[in-house]
């Protein structure tokens, strides 16, 4: 009988600090690529305070995916309004996807280029 009387333990459900602001900034230095992740940037922004660490870690996994679309929709924002080009946009508002689209582009303009010099070469040896 005293057991559904009881008040369950811990913290009551709603009573968390919110920490939006802090996410939301944890969301943009991931999106800028100016930290590789979560951690660092809890890091960054919270100091060393161990519990306060954890509690930013674990709300911003719960949240990630709508965290992330909203800054980098701010960050596309800006950079728009900076009148930047599309690559310069791609490399601000996902800088991990830039990088790898970057390389690819590198490496096939690497690769025309040895191309050339191989046939280059070739027309020489011959002539």
């Amino acid at each position: 009988m005293t057991d559904c009387l009881r008040r369950p333990r811990g913290r009551p459900k709603g009573s968390e600090i919110d920490d939006q602001p802090a996410l939301a900034q944890i969301a943009d230095l991931l999106a800028e690529g100016r930290v590789r992740n979560v951690a660092a940037a809890v890091r960054k922004l919270a100091g060393h305070d161990p519990s306060l660490i954890r509690r930013l870690q674990r709300k911003f996994r719960r949240e990630r995916e709508t965290l992330m679309a909203a800054a980098r929709s701010r960050a596309e924002q800006v950079a728009l309004q900076e009148g930047l080009r599309q690559d310069q946009i791609l490399r601000a508002t996902d800088p991990q996807k830039w990088r790898r689209e970057h390389d690819a582009t590198v490496q096939l303009i690497n690769a025309v280029d040895l191309e050339r010099q191989d046939s280059l070469k070739k027309s020489f040896a011959r002539g």
